[in-house]
């Protein structure tokens, strides 16, 4: 072990980092340096660029690592066998430890992480860490060393010793793995199990048999442990990350269902329980056998639980648009109030968008992003250079897509100026006044709406009053503006009755 004072030690290959507290945490790299916010720490010969989250080098930057929290050692003081390890976990005190490879950090709290690299530089900022021999620069977020700086790692909490991921951060070109996908700089392309490509975040990398997992240069996979196999010893291996079109390649349009139905880019058709179809606000989403809602690609429906699962990971479905036969926009006694002023439906979250406007995320008590155009599903975080949203879960990083925040104006709840139907009647300036019979008038909660001619339903702007109390898509109906995306979920499917 690398001691850290006379009470305290690291992992082989870890370093020891001081934490904001005044303890220690290690960062799982050897010789790394240990960046200033007391968090994160980078590769030896980098430096720490915390304000932008990565280790800068001459050659350029990488992601930093980030701390990882410390496992409970047994009562009788016996170090817990890392599962994916042929070595001893590494102890942290007489009760914590941390995986073999990877270094402990002290949190701000005065706990322990684990950083997943051996002789780790712990950041001041008691989230990150950094490899051996190089410097955390907490502003820039990135570990720095006299060559250039490389990205710092981010601290994952710990029980399941497998699967760790490093954040990338694309500051150089990105890696090409064809002419159609690439990798970001620092990355590797590996190639998938079905064909196709993943992005394994660490440079020249080794990929693995199981199509999965990939490992450090120099190492070998260990499928069987789930490991990283050298000669001085094991470290947990990594997770890839899904490729992305390369530059020039993105072409942004609609995505087609039939002859007929379309959704909006970076959507999935999926069938309504009514046999129609509808849209998943995800990409290659898993659509879910209620015709209601959908899930992230690589997760399975919970119907009982109403919830999106990939083993021991659950998050929140994500409800699901219509494409064509669509429902009018209907009085939510469960809406959520962003302010005196603007409403998102039930089941959706008010986030801010770039224009100072309020916007609803498609998902219950969600993370609003930073570009103020995503958001993620309740306890993850956003990873923009990623464009994904992200959980550390026992050592394993899940991956979510990011959810469009819908940047429509939400429901107005107070006006500052009624719209005088006639007759003594108003309506609100964000409603339309609709008759309701020869002599009175209703308020349809959508402006510019078309009242049906039954006097009992409306239609939002775009549509037309169909049969049954439902609103169809009139022609020309612009997909691409999210004005027309007004709480158009699968589950309200009646037009609204005023």
């Amino acid at each position: 072990d690398v001691p850290c004072d006379s009470t305290k030690s690291c992992p082989d290959g870890s370093t020891c980092c001081k934490t904001k507290e005044g303890g220690w945490a290690c960062c799982p790299l050897p010789q790394a340096v240990c960046c200033d916010d007391f968090i994160h720490c980078c590769p030896h010969g980098t430096t720490c660029n915390v304000a932008a989250g990565s280790c800068d080098e001459t050659s350029g930057s990488q992601p930093w690592f980030e701390k990882l929290p410390v496992k409970l050692i047994s009562s009788h003081n016996v170090a817990v066998t890392q599962v994916s390890s042929v070595h001893s976990d590494v102890p942290c005190d007489s009760t914590k430890s941390c995986p073999d490879g990877s270094t402990c950090c002290k949190t701000q709290e005065g706990g322990w992480a684990c950083c997943p690299l051996p002789q780790a530089v712990c950041c001041d900022d008691f989230i990150h860490c950094c490899p051996h021999g190089t410097t955390c620069n907490v502003a820039a977020g990135s570990c720095d060393e006299t060559s250039g700086s490389q990205p710092w790692f981010e601290k994952l909490p710990v029980k399941l010793i497998s699967g760790q991921n490093v954040a990338v951060t694309q500051v150089h070109s990105d890696v090409p793995c064809d002419s159609t996908k690439s990798c970001p700089y620092g990355s590797t392309c590996c190639k998938t199990q079905e064909g196709g490509w993943a992005c394994c975040p660490l440079p020249q990398a080794v990929c693995c048999d199981d199509f999965i997992h990939c490992c450090p240069h120099g190492t070998t996979c260990n499928v069987a442990a789930g490991s990283c196999d050298e000669t001085s010893g094991s470290q947990p291996w990594f997770e890839k990350l899904p490729a992305l079109p390369r530059a020039g390649q993105w072409s942004p349009g609609n995505v087609n269902c039939d002859s007929s139905h379309v959704c909006p880019d970076s959507n999935t058709c999926c069938k309504n329980i009514d046999g129609d179809w509808g849209c998943c606000p995800l990409p290659e989403a898993v659509c879910c056998t209620d015709g209601e809602h959908c899930c992230p690609a690589n997760y399975k429906c919970d119907v009982t639980r109403v919830s999106c699962i990939r083993g021991d990971v659950v998050i929140p479905w994500y409800n699901k648009m219509s494409s064509q036969s669509t429902p009018a926009p209907s009085l939510d006694l469960g809406a959520v109030e962003c302010d005196e002023q603007s409403s998102c439906s039930a089941d959706s979250t008010c986030c801010y968008l770039s224009t100072g406007e309020w916007g609803c995320c498609p998902l219950p008590e969600a993370v609003c992003c930073p570009d103020q155009q995503h958001c993620c599903p309740k306890g993850y975080r956003c990873d923009l250079r990623r464009r994904s949203c992200i959980k550390s879960t026992w050592l394993h990083v899940e991956i979510v897509p990011l959810a469009h925040i819908d940047d429509q104006k939400p429901q107005s709840s107070v006006s500052e100026k009624d719209i005088q139907c006639g007759g003594g009647h108003s309506c609100k300036d964000s409603e339309t006044c609709c008759p309701t019979s020869q002599t009175t008038w209703g308020c349809c909660p959508s402006p510019k709406a078309v009242c049906c001619d039954d006097m009992k339903h409306c239609c939002p702007a775009g549509y037309k009053c169909g049969a049954g109390g439902t609103c169809t898509l009139a022609v020309g109906f612009d997909w691409n503006n999210w004005d027309n995306w007004r709480a158009f979920f699968a589950k309200n499917k009646r037009a609204i009755i005023l």
